[in-house]
């Protein structure tokens, strides 16, 4: 069990370090640290396919989800689930709920 933003991005990033095949995210969509971002670059360029299904489109995270698809990750978007998915192979997973005391979009993000 990992506790807060920054303890569920460096858990992301361990186990996207370690992913083969398949990456798939469910958030919001928000921005994320430079970490995360190198660990998703690190692993296309090792042939993990990226995929995200994100909770927002709109005018605050437009172009970030734009530059992830530019990136070559593949972005699609879904009503909010409350809670956040990630699936590494289809082995190991990191889930998160929404803290519904807390706005996650105007946190800090790491």
């Amino acid at each position: 069990m990992v506790v807060g933003k920054r303890a569920m991005f460096e858990t992301y990033v361990g186990l996207s370090n370690h992913a083969k095949e398949e990456i798939l995210v469910i958030s919001i969509g928000e921005p994320v640290p430079d970490e995360v971002k190198i660990a998703n670059r690190d692993a296309q360029e090792r042939g993990v396919k990226v995929k995200f299904l994100v909770h927002q489109f709109n005018k605050e995270n437009a172009e970030l989800l734009r530059s992830w698809v530019r990136m070559g990750l593949a972005v699609r978007y879904s009503k909010d689930k409350g809670f956040h998915l990630m699936v590494f192979d289809g082995k190991r997973s990191l889930l998160a709920a929404n803290n519904p005391q807390q706005n996650v979009l105007n946190g800090p993000v790491w």
